[in-house]
């Protein structure tokens, strides 16, 4: 809850199942340390990351009654906070030391009852999925995880550290630590980037879901209305079916605190059912497409495209 990193020298998470909760309104850990923690993570199994926005840590106990930032951004009330915390910790221990079927409270597939879901944004990630592109690979943007070749199309897609210590960050708005793509539209709609499913048999999607983590790329100011894009699935003889990001929960916009603002991707995970393929197409699929399809389209950070 609200990690720091000021001293760690244990390494990254690893040999066990993670989770971190960062509350994106915090005043002494406005770096949000979790987020490199969540990134360098390698679990037993799975991890997860609760972004929440209107939160400070000291409103998660009762000891620290002050509000960490002072009053000087939106914050929800501490019995809000209490919420959330139960909600996700007890969905974190019960799967964790019980075995029982709470996970799926931390991957976004259930929303817990009473609690403000619309302010917390999850990051989640298995081990056992098939990732088609996580953008840690040698060979940079032009590559996929699986070894195929990508290919951009009205836009300029490249890859960037997700950090505020990386060399080649795309601008100062990124925390946490990994490698992610960056897709700056060039026109007014409609660019798109093409990653094929290569390398390793895939076989029918029936039943499967793609994951995408993806943040509203912070750029000095915020947005009017919330960005988004186009997630689709290309068939054999060339056809794409979409789904829009608004139909799987969207793409927030970044939580206003000035200049410190934060690029914070969560995952959005498309069902393969809701494409409208028969069984026959499910088994022709041969690439993920990202289109940034808006009227007016900003900046998308993407990483981790999986098949789960």
């Amino acid at each position: 809850l609200a990690p720091t990193d000021w001293g760690a020298t244990s390494g990254p998470p690893t040999g066990y199942d993670f989770m971190t909760l960062l509350p994106a309104a915090d005043g002494d850990v406005r770096d949000n340390d979790g987020a490199k923690y969540y990134d360098r993570c390698q679990p037993t199994a799975w991890k997860s990351q609760q972004y929440v926005h209107q939160a400070n840590h000291n409103f998660f106990n009762r000891e620290w009654l002050n509000n960490d930032n002072n009053g000087t951004l939106p914050t929800m009330p501490r019995w809000r906070h209490e919420q959330i915390l139960l909600a996700y910790g007890c969905a974190l221990y019960r799967a964790s030391l019980l075995g029982h079927g709470t996970l799926r409270f931390l991957s976004g597939h259930v929303q817990p009852a009473g609690v403000l879901t619309g302010e917390v944004h999850l990051s989640f990630k298995r081990n056992k999925a098939v990732t088609v592109d996580d953008h840690q690979q040698a060979g940079g943007i032009g590559t996929n995880t699986m070894g195929a070749a990508t290919s951009a199309s009205g836009l300029a897609a490249d890859e960037h550290g997700f950090s505020q210590l990386a060399a080649n960050a795309f601008n100062g708005s990124f925390y946490g630590d990994t490698v992610g793509m960056v897709a700056v539209p060039k026109r007014r709609a409609g660019g798109s980037f093409r990653s094929p499913l290569a390398g390793r048999r895939i076989g029918s999607l029936l039943g499967r879901e793609i994951w995408v983590r993806v943040a509203d790329v912070f750029d000095g100011s915020i947005g009017g209305s919330p960005n988004g894009f186009q997630l689709g699935l290309e068939l054999s003889g060339g056809t794409v079916k979409w789904v829009d990001s608004d139909d799987v929960g969207g793409v927030p916009l970044p939580f206003d605190r000035g200049p410190s603002t934060k690029t914070m991707p969560k995952t959005l995970r498309f069902k393969v059912g809701c494409f409208g393929l028969t069984r026959a197409q499910l088994r022709s699929v041969r690439a993920i497409v990202l289109r940034l399809n808006r009227a007016k389209p900003r900046a998308l950070a993407f990483d981790d495209l999986q098949i789960v």
